[in-house]
């Protein structure tokens, strides 16, 4: 294994744990992939914080890919997979679809660089608008947490106050807001003891972290609704996922536990953002507002808005708090309480074009989208529940369609519906039988990053489908005659 990082040589071994199965599928892997193994090693020497070497979810033996279409990515050895990431599920239509390329491709000959307005600016926005209700302005940034962080500030400035509540285990981005009390901090270091205190923690090193400034709530949780109304004088803003993944199955539970933050948000005049990066304009076509039926002061887009990968999200929301942007050409402006969140890539050409292209067509075939997207889940949950009754192995689809799915074996019910509770359920046992699966699919023209995400998109075809099921079900049948399956 000299071809392999320090990292793999060091996690490998912890994850067969003298199981020689295990370790030839491992060997397997490394054979059939040894020009991604060989590209990431010479990473080491010049790359960091790529998507394979981040701090939390570094993949072991990550591929290195050559192209993608559709549902399907083939990597630098010409292996072909059924691609179940899916960019952390931003591509919606698929890889490369041609709806979106080839708008980007008749717009290119323009030329316009940074730092420009122009129409499609405009006409994004006015989009927006048409479908997110009750929308008066919108504002462009790179990522899903550079939004959260553009709202956060602009809650910050119009409230006067500093202090934001977030619930934990919700991940907002790679900002200090995002970056507390997430389920990245949780890795076997999940808190005890009351949730009317919770402890304010941070998930990374270099986070400034004062527990005057976050007021960390349980999700889900009547006490969370307590807390709210006894800090409201103090709070400016509040961060909120209307449906984390760990919410993914208990929707309902959700959107009654959105509405009920939001009725005392709007009573005690305390700003209510949404982060909907990954839910947004999946549960519905106006996003999360339209589902839930409340109105934040502000909604958070990304994933789904980045046509083409080409990075793009979004603030929308209510002009008191977005139009704090705008200086109106005067930066003596900046002294009457105006907030400077502005890149100089912010709404670039590309990123405009290809956005305007996918929620276009986002918006006109929204429910056929939709419809193929549950269809696609549909179907692997049937096959899934008709091969755990044949074979007796409890392998399961877990999930929401329209968010993010993943495969589970002998999965527990919790206590109730709330992030420890679901914490709680897991065990080390279980977590390492769903990392050994990755590479078990792996073999099985099947791709998963680190824990096997069932990612479905509108792209995943019929052929997709039936291949990602018997790759499935042969996956989980060699795992059990290898005694890998552990639950």
């Amino acid at each position: 294994m000299k071809e392999l990082s320090p990292a793999e040589r060091a996690a490998i071994p912890v994850l067969c744990a003298g199981n020689e199965h295990m370790a030839a599928v491992i060997e397997q892997v490394i054979a059939r992939q040894k020009g991604s193994v060989a590209a990431h090693r010479r990473s080491l020497n010049s790359l960091s914080g790529t998507p394979s070497m981040l701090s939390y979810e570094a993949p072991l033996l990550p591929l290195c890919v050559k192209s993608a279409k559709g549902g399907r990515i083939t990597d630098v050895d010409g292996n072909e997979y059924i691609d179940c990431h899916l960019a952390y599920t931003a591509t919606i239509l698929g890889h490369n679809p041609p709806q979106v390329l080839d708008a980007v491709k008749r717009g290119l000959d323009a030329g316009i660089d940074a730092g420009h307005l122009f129409e499609e600016q405009v006409d994004l926005a006015e989009l927006v608008q048409s479908m997110v209700p009750d929308v008066e302005r919108v504002a462009f940034f790179h990522t899903g947490g550079e939004a959260v962080s553009a709202a956060t500030r602009l809650c910050r400035a119009t409230k006067r106050k500093t202090r934001i509540a977030k619930f934990e285990g919700c991940y907002h981005g790679s900002n200090e807001v995002g970056l507390h009390n997430t389920w990245m901090a949780l890795s076997g270091m999940l808190q005890a003891g009351s949730l009317d205190n919770i402890m304010t923690m941070a998930a990374t090193a270099g986070a400034v972290t004062r527990e005057e400034e976050y007021l960390i709530l349980p999700y889900n949780v009547d006490v969370a609704l307590e807390l709210l109304r006894q800090h409201a004088h103090e709070l400016a803003c509040v961060v909120m996922d209307p449906a984390p993944p760990f919410m993914s199955i208990w929707l309902d539970d959700a959107k009654r536990f959105v509405t009920d933050v939001g009725a005392i948000c709007d009573e005690m005049d305390v700003p209510l953002i949404f982060d909907e990066v990954v839910c947004g304009f999946r549960l519905a076509e106006g996003g999360a507002r339209q589902w839930s039926g409340h109105k934040p002061q502000m909604s958070c887009f990304g994933k789904v808005v980045s046509g083409l990968g080409v990075p793009l999200s979004m603030v929308a929301g209510d002009a008191k708090y977005v139009d704090r942007i705008s200086t109106g050409g005067l930066f003596r402006d900046a002294m009457m309480g105006k907030a400077w969140v502005a890149s100089t890539g912010s709404g670039n050409f590309v990123s405009v074009l290809a956005s305007l292209a996918q929620m276009r067509y986002l918006k006109e075939h929204h429910s056929s989208l939709m419809a193929r997207i549950d269809s696609n889940a549909s179907y692997l949950r049937e096959r899934l529940s008709h091969f755990a009754a044949k074979s007796g192995l409890p392998v399961s689809l877990q999930g929401n369609s329209r968010l993010q799915m993943q495969l589970s074996i002998g999965k527990k019910e919790p206590e109730s519906h709330t992030y420890r509770d679901m914490m709680a359920s897991s065990s080390q046992e279980a977590f390492r039988t769903l990392m050994a699966m990755v590479f078990y699919l792996r073999l099985n023209n099947i791709y998963t990053k680190i824990i096997p995400t069932m990612n479905l998109s509108a792209a995943h075809t019929d052929e997709d489908m039936s291949m990602l099921a018997d790759g499935i079900e042969r996956a989980v049948l060699q795992m059990d005659k290898d005694g890998m399956l552990l639950w």
